[in-house]
């Protein structure tokens, strides 16, 4: 999803970065962005319902665990979750970017 290939040309690249931006906006407005394949359906679902619940129903799980196998899904587990931490302290500590540079997106509401 967005992964870069080591051996891609320029246009690849900025067609991919394209679509990956399109989607992000969408993510950042808390909107599902549209995705063909299953399995990045499976992996958008379970992330994001393990963000939003703090649990992934038996239905997201199992459709990802037979996608994935379980090693790759608790791979993918621990990556949203030390993301999840990186982002959390940089929020909590108000990091600023780096001088000159703009927020790739718009900020989300927050609810209330």
């Amino acid at each position: 999803m967005g992964l870069r290939l080591r051996i891609s040309g320029a246009r690849e690249d900025r067609d991919r970065e394209r679509a990956c931006r399109r989607r992000g906006r969408k993510i950042a407005k808390g909107e599902r962005p549209s995705l063909e394949k299953n399995d990045e359906k499976a992996v958008y679902d379970y992330c994001s319902e393990l963000f939003e619940n703090h649990e992934v129903s038996d239905a997201t799980y199992e459709r990802a665990r037979k996608l994935f196998g379980e090693q790759k899904l608790v791979e993918l587990t621990l990556l949203i979750g030390y993301y999840g931490m990186v982002s959390m302290t940089l929020l909590a500590h108000r990091m600023p970017l780096p001088k000159n540079v703009e927020p790739p997106l718009a900020k989300r509401n927050k609810k209330a």
